[in-house]
């Protein structure tokens, strides 16, 4: 048969990859992130395939095979970091925007997977909804391996005598290894999910099937092999085939996709029914389709609604398919026109990127340095030409000052424990002056510290995000004093929507309290009673409403979890937080 230059089969697997992706961003498929493995193996499968084939023929470049693939993906990642950063100017509250300038400048350097697991660690957190480039690391990922992957084909393939056969003993140690590190629960779930070491073996199986010998003859077993494999792996990005273990999910989804390449080794086409054209076309649009699809549903999620209905779903996902293979025609495939039929295209594209990613660099930076502040934000005390006010989340953080011992003054002794929730109440109670009349200490650690502060303390606050079991083993010893459990608390999951609220009713925005806020704080009721404080309930409306306005207008919280200064202000205002000490005082007495 004629083997096309593009494998439709390949394109199909890509096509299936990028719904998956874009389904898992929408929040419809769970599993959907498998997608990305899938486009791991292909591209490691394509990589090898293409540098053999050209170290064979004794033409091959190191240079010229990254600036290739630099200028096929640099020119996309420059267009989408621009209209980020001018989506966000007009859009974003400081904070989002500081973040979406930190994560452009990763992008433009092809780095973004260290910012994002530097900063954010958990790819599954909430927050990442809200971040339009977010999906990039994917992209700095690649690039990295297209660094060192073609150094290691080229030492083996000066050095050992055996051709193919070393190769593929080379890629299978390499994948072992990474697989083993991949494996190894001591390393941090994020450096398995950002980072290169941890990715490799997903790499080097489709490198490796690119080195098995090809066969002479088709079976035609192999087509319904390619349907079970298809049919398998599409169920396993749909479902996770109820697999509870999510590093075997991964893993069996890199084997199947290895499989599946294997098979289509001669055959290079989609085998009945799978032929859907414009799958095949999606995963010709894939690159494209990625990069954009996440702009697209993070604007959407951070101005207009989180909650999605089913029709917001359908505009959305039609939404991101549109513009990304617009995308496609208009930017990608006219620029890989001009590097194939231009002697100097592809330097051409290379300077221009380089211009580009040099002014949009620098804004970036400089973005990132005044804290993503262009305006005056009153709603949150933010002033353009005050630094000081530029970091919400640093009245927060400044409580981490205040975990030290208790002084020997004759004072009642105030102890709260927890995360940055119990920062937050820690605050509350300054606000409403009990630090003026009582010590008052902070301690977010289990150990022999909190051990002999709780010793001391005659009254205790534990604070948390979620459940207390990082200091359940002080539990006992907390409850000896007088005791209050501090709740959960959640106003939204993004300030964006209410900022980018119509100017009318806009300090009258009210909000749901999340389901899940309310069930964990029931729960919470039951088990300590009276020594329960509900966070929400003063805040809450008759009508189950949740207040996100003080009186004067400041927003309560900047990013829907932590109070604001205005906001912790407002609780001590609400809260007669003097009652949990006179009632202790009334008992001694």
């Amino acid at each position: 048969m004629q083997v096309t230059s593009r494998s439709t089969f390949l394109d199909f697997l890509k096509g299936v990859a990028i719904i998956a992706v874009i389904l898992f961003h929408a929040g419809i498929f769970t599993y959907g992130y498998l997608g990305v493995e899938v486009f791991l193996v292909v591209a490691g499968y394509l990589t090898t395939k293409s540098i053999v084939r050209s170290l064979e023929r004794g033409n091959f470049g190191y240079w010229r095979f990254i600036f290739g693939r630099m200028a096929r993906l640099w020119p996309l990642v420059v267009v989408v970091c621009a209209v980020s950063l001018l989506l966000g100017y007009f859009l974003m509250l400081p904070d989002s925007y500081k973040n979406t300038a930190e994560t452009a400048l990763g992008s433009l350097l092809f780095s973004n997977n260290f910012i994002q697991y530097i900063t954010a660690g958990d790819y599954w957190d909430v927050s990442n909804d809200f971040k339009p480039l977010m999906h990039t690391w994917y992209v700095g990922l690649l690039v990295q391996f297209y660094v060192v992957f073609p150094l290691v084909l080229m030492l083996t393939h000066r050095f050992a005598p055996r051709g193919h056969k070393s190769s593929l003993m080379v890629l299978l140690v390499i994948g072992l290894i990474s697989l083993i590190i991949y494996l190894l629960p001591q390393v941090p779930t994020a450096v398995h999910f950002y980072m290169l070491p941890s990715r490799l073996f997903e790499f080097m199986c489709g490198g490796c099937v690119a080195l098995l010998p090809c066969r002479t003859e088709v079976r035609h077993k192999d087509y319904l092999l390619k349907r079970i494999g298809l049919l398998l792996l599409i169920l396993m990005i749909a479902s996770g085939l109820d697999i509870e273990h999510g590093k075997l999910v991964v893993i069996l989804t890199v084997a199947l996709t290895a499989w599946l390449l294997y098979l289509n080794a001669e055959t290079e086409q989609v085998p009945d029914p799978w032929n859907v054209r414009w799958i095949v076309q999606l995963g010709v649009a894939s690159y494209s389709l990625y990069l954009w699809h996440q702009v697209f549903l993070a604007f959407y999620r951070y101005c207009v609604n989180y909650e999605l209905s089913v029709g917001e779903y359908v505009l959305l996902i039609g939404g991101s398919l549109i513009i990304g293979y617009l995308s496609y025609l208009l930017i990608e495939k006219p620029l890989d026109c001009v590097m194939k039929n231009y002697r100097l295209g592809m330097q051409m594209v290379l300077w221009l990127c380089l211009f580009f990613v040099g002014g949009l660099g620098f804004a970036s930076f400089r973005l990132y340095t005044s804290h993503g502040v262009v305006r005056d934000v009153p709603e949150l005390d933010i002033v353009k030409n005050r630094p000081s006010t530029w970091e919400p989340q640093e009245y927060n953080s400044a409580v981490y000052g205040c975990n030290i011992d208790f002084p020997h003054n004759g004072r009642k002794n105030v102890l709260v424990v927890g995360d940055s929730y119990g920062r937050d109440w820690y605050n509350v109670l300054r606000e409403a002056g009990v630090g003026k009349s009582m010590n008052l200490s902070y301690r977010d650690t289990g150990d022999s510290v909190l051990s002999q502060r709780i010793e001391r303390a005659d009254y205790v606050f534990l604070a948390t995000h979620g459940d207390y079991s990082r200091f359940k083993d002080y539990l006992p010893k907390m409850m000896t004093k007088k005791f209050y459990r501090v709740g959960d608390k959640k106003f939204f999951s993004t300030a964006g929507v209410i900022y980018n609220h119509g100017r009318k009713g806009y300090y009258q925005q009210v909000v749901r309290i999340p389901e899940e806020i309310v069930r964990f704080n029931q729960q919470e009721l039951r088990v300590f009673g009276d020594k329960f404080i509900n966070p929400m309930d003063v805040m809450m409306n008759s009508d189950g409403t949740c207040r996100i306005f003080t009186p004067s207008g400041k927003l309560i919280s900047h990013d829907g979890l932590h109070l604001t200064r205005a906001g912790a202000q407002y609780y001590a205002n609400l809260y007669d937080v003097t009652k949990y000490f006179i009632i202790h005082n009334s008992e001694k007495n």
